[in-house]
């Protein structure tokens, strides 16, 4: 979610503990600025595919798709994409 008035460490530092360490490194240079959603507008979907679970969240402008798997026993999001209305 856009979080305005934060620097990107300080974004990054609040997805720390529910992100993979891989996911953390692509978000490495991501400006909470430029992302493109600041609200969520409806209950999230969730999509199982086995191993990966998807967590779709409608947002304004588009929609929020996580990719979820259990890592060390707990659940953490692998992946992170956007879908524009």
């Amino acid at each position: 979610m856009r979080k305005t008035g934060l620097t990107g460490e300080q974004w990054r530092a609040g997805l720390k503990a529910d992100a993979s360490t891989e996911l953390m490194a692509e978000l490495a240079e991501t400006d909470p600025d430029d992302v493109p959603a600041s609200t969520i507008t409806g209950p999230v979907a969730l999509e199982n595919f086995g191993a990966d679970t998807r967590a779709r969240f409608p947002a304004d402008g588009g929609t929020i798709v996580l990719g979820l798997q259990v890592i060390n026993g707990r659940w953490q999001i692998t992946s992170l994409d956007w879908e524009a209305a």
